[in-house]
């Protein structure tokens, strides 16, 4: 999601365009509660005839590419082109006919193994602030983290930042603090080469402002988005996604989202707030923003890692 466009730079080759954004948004989180969480944003980045990025690559400046890279300090970049994806990236097909990046088929696996969840497919959207499932597959989830966190000194706890959440014997500072009680939730794509999508405790908790952990996957289907899953900012923390939209396929690779990337020449990097990544407005599509429900968020601190 994007506030405030603070700084863009066109370098005059094909290849390369680079936006800065100032980032206020998913890692300084604001959710006004459980069934209403926002979606905003001001470009359009999604991969619609009418984006700002095709109608870029019908003048030739750039290809039909997409990336960003979310750090879990708060920062980041954002990227249109190729120039900038590295090799090693893990790619997976995507539905040619959705107006989202719809996913292949996937099985879930939890702390290694098998769930039962098969076929779910999931949307790529870093417009949405977390992560939802339909009801059916939030459950099961939810109540795999629950079985893993017996005899944990945790206690469930209430926080109006969000549904779920859990105290220590003291407040939690960081998601470092609580992340070794939590296990690794994996989604491993049907129809690729062992493609898989990990998603490490850092990938779906939030440490709130009171000092408790809370889960940062949410029920779909209760905010609005029917059986529609989809995977958000929180879930990509630490990864350079890539959106290629002229090949048809998404990628993903671990990545120091802390620093911009090499190949930019040193006369970008001066005076470059920390950007942030893509909004593609699913939830605002599905689930629109209620009014004066500003006024209410909740602020949400700490997602340093």
């Amino acid at each position: 999601m994007f506030k405030w466009l603070r700084k863009s730079i066109f370098p005059y080759n094909q290849y390369r365009i680079f936006l800065s954004f100032f980032n206020r948004c998913a890692y300084d989180l604001k959710n006004p509660g459980p069934y209403d969480p926002p979606a905003a944003g001001v470009l359009g980045l999604s991969n619609g005839k009418a984006s700002i990025l095709s109608q870029l690559r019908s003048f030739d400046l750039t290809r039909n590419v997409l990336g960003h890279c979310l750090s879990g300090k708060g920062g980041g970049f954002l990227f249109l082109g190729d120039d900038l994806v590295p090799s090693g990236m893990s790619w997976m097909p995507v539905s040619a006919n959705s107006k989202h990046y719809l996913s292949s088929p996937a099985e879930v696996f939890f702390d290694g193994k098998p769930t039962g969840i098969k076929d779910l497919k999931v949307v790529f959207d870093s417009g949405s602030s977390y992560t939802y499932f339909g009801f059916q597959v939030y459950e099961g989830v939810l109540t795999l983290v629950r079985k893993g966190l017996t005899k944990k000194p945790l206690d469930t706890v209430q926080d109006k930042a969000l549904p779920i959440c859990w105290k220590g014997t003291k407040p939690f500072k960081s998601v470092h603090d609580v992340k070794n009680y939590f296990s690794t939730l994996t989604l491993k794509f049907k129809d690729t080469q062992n493609i898989q999508l990990e998603l490490q405790p850092e990938a779906y908790l939030i440490v709130t402002e009171d000092g408790n952990a809370c889960f940062g996957i949410l029920n779909g289907t209760e905010a609005g988005l029917g059986d529609l899953n989809v995977i958000g900012d929180i879930s990509l923390i630490g990864k350079m996604v890539v959106y290629d939209n002229e090949k048809q396929r998404i990628g993903w690779i671990s990545a120091d989202c802390n620093r911009l990337p090499n190949s930019l020449d040193s006369n970008y990097k001066e005076d470059i707030q920390q950007p942030y990544a893509a909004n593609f407005g699913i939830l605002e599509e599905n689930h629109p923003k209620t009014q004066g429900s500003s006024e209410s968020n909740v602020r949400v601190r700490n997602r340093e890692l």
